[in-house]
Formats: C-alpha cells, structure tokens, sequence
C-alpha cells in the first residue's frame, strides 16, 4: 500500500501498525506548524484509494473504485453532532482546496477507524456513512 500526504510525501506501508506510524509522524509534523489540514491518500491496490483529512478535530473520507470510471464515495456525518464545523469543511490536497459539506464531517477517530480498516480489509467500513455525490 502507498500512503501520500504531500508531494514528497510518500511511504509504501506494509501494513496497518506501519500505516498507524506513519500516519502519526505526519500528524506530528502537521501539528508543529501552522499548516492547513490536508488530506493523506492510501492506495491499497486492487481495492481503491481512500482519503483521510487531518490537521482538524474533525474528518472527511472519501473512496474512489481502483478503475476511474469506479463509484466515489464521500463520508456522512450526522448534521449537528460535532460542534464548531465550519459550514465548508476544506483540505489541502496537491495544492489545492478540496471542499465539502459540513454534513461530509466525522469525529477524527470515527474517519481514522475506517481509514485503518480499509487498509486492512480493502472495503469501506460500515461504521461511517457513505454518499455518492
């Protein structure tokens, strides 16, 4: 598996306690400095890629199929449960903002959990909603 956080940023993980350290690393760079959230890719082939967005008390996932022509799938919150959610939630992603609704928004742990189980088992965790936009 391939996890990407930014465009020198980029660890082949051979498993999810390797992923976990990695994953932990960055979050500790991310939290040294004042940079925005962003989002971290893994590429867990042939099953997809995932996204996860750190740097905020709170996340958004998304999914995309292996294939381009593949279903995509954004994380569903439950609207107003997580307080002080800004009304576009937005990470950095290869320089860009990439945009979604508050109601896209999970606790960090509840988007981690699915993001580890991902890379465990290659689906998406039924623990966390999914939307095709």
């Amino acid at each position: 598996m391939t996890l990407r956080w930014s465009e020198d940023g980029v660890a082949e993980v051979a498993d999810v306690a390797e992923l976990e350290r990695v994953l932990n690393r960055v979050r500790e760079e991310l939290g040294s400095g004042s940079a925005a959230p962003r989002f971290v890719e893994l590429h867990n082939p042939p099953h997809g890629f995932m996204h996860l967005g750190i740097g905020a008390p709170y996340t958004v996932l998304s999914y995309m199929a292996e294939h381009e022509a593949g279903p995509y799938y954004v994380s569903r919150g439950e609207p107003g449960r997580l307080a002080d959610v800004p009304e576009i939630v937005a990470f950095d992603y290869g320089g860009h903002e990439s945009e979604f609704p508050a109601a896209s928004a999970v606790t960090f742990d509840e988007g981690l959990s699915a993001f580890l189980e991902f890379a465990a088992t290659g689906r998406r965790s039924t623990k966390v909603g999914w939307d095709q936009p």
